[in-house]
């Protein structure tokens, strides 16, 4: 690999992982806190619903590409580029696709099956989270 596409390389794969971090961290912490603070009940239920699933959406569009610059960038590195995929790829994607599960869960009243999925979303969440902060580690290291 040449000095070139390991410079954009790490400098691609840290602006992807802090995007991504980012959009964790902002929306997280500060947006839905905010929102549940701010809003009325029947208003917040509305807005959170509209927010995550665009959430998932942008947080699966942004794995996307920092998995295509792995795979463009660093080919010999093939299972790495896998695992990341499946952990900053995939696992918005089951948060997302499990958003209709857990607003029927929440509105036909069945706490524990909602409490299940909306754990699950977190957790996934959290692991992405985490799959950027290990990938922007390796890009310095």
């Amino acid at each position: 690999m040449t000095l070139a596409v390991t410079g954009y390389r790490v400098v691609m794969v840290l602006l992807l992982a802090g995007v991504g971090i980012g959009l964790i961290v902002f929306q997280s912490a500060l947006i839905a806190p905010l929102i549940r603070k701010t809003l009325d009940p029947p208003l917040t239920g509305k807005v959170l619903r509209s927010l995550w699933p665009k959430f998932f959406l942008i947080l699966t569009g942004v794995g996307t590409v920092f998995t295509l610059v792995h795979f463009v960038s660093d080919p010999d590195n093939l299972f790495l580029g896998v695992i990341f995929g499946l952990l900053v790829v995939g696992f918005p994607l089951i948060a997302y696709l499990i958003i209709p599960a857990t607003e029927k869960a929440r509105d036909s009243g069945n706490d524990r099956l909602f409490g299940l999925l909306h754990r699950l979303s977190v957790i996934l969440t959290v692991l992405v989270l985490l799959a950027y902060i290990v990938a922007a580690a390796l890009a310095l290291s």
